[in-house]
């Protein structure tokens, strides 16, 4: 337990919120102990960024939590969510607390576009040029995808249909 409080010092917040944290983010940090020998600056500003990143995770994990029990929002559902979806979230929830017709409204918004990832390794199109288009657009798609995607299959029929709503 050591390394939580050099963590905390190094990153400045308190040995408490660390220890709130999640295993796999404690786990996380452990290796960074293990992983990262500071032999000079540009060492120390791995490091430090390393720490950072998980600290910052950890945080957005807490506050997922926060959420989940206030809403009643499953919080595996609010895990699942990318890293912009959850933060849009907790900016809503921390912007008005009792909104939780807003927060669901949200989340069941992001759910269903989830799948994102998944249609752009199957239309072989980056992540990025699926986020241009028009959420409406991207909803579909992801729809489709989850409706008619099979693992054992050769989904060459769903690979047109959303090639259609993409770029027709």
């Amino acid at each position: 337990m050591d390394y939580i409080k050099e963590t905390a010092e190094i990153l400045g917040v308190s040995a408490d919120s660390i220890k709130a944290m999640p295993d796999e983010i404690h786990s996380g940090i452990q290796a960074i102990f293990d992983t990262i020998e500071v032999k000079n600056d540009e060492d120390r500003n791995q490091f430090y960024e390393a720490l950072d990143r998980l600290w910052v995770k950890g945080s957005v994990y807490l506050e997922l939590k926060e959420i989940a029990e206030n809403t009643g929002i499953s919080y595996t559902a609010l895990r699942s969510l990318d890293y912009d979806s959850q933060q849009e979230i907790i900016f809503e929830y921390m912007a008005d607390m009792n909104n939780y017709e807003n927060i669901h409204r949200l989340v069941n918004k992001f759910l269903a576009v989830s799948d994102i990832e998944k249609v752009a390794k199957l239309l072989e199109i980056s992540v990025d040029e699926l986020h241009k288009l028009p959420f409406g657009i991207r909803e579909k798609i992801c729809g489709h995808y989850a409706l008619e995607y099979d693992e054992n299959g050769d989904n060459s029929g769903l690979t047109q249909t959303l090639k259609g709503l993409i770029f027709s």
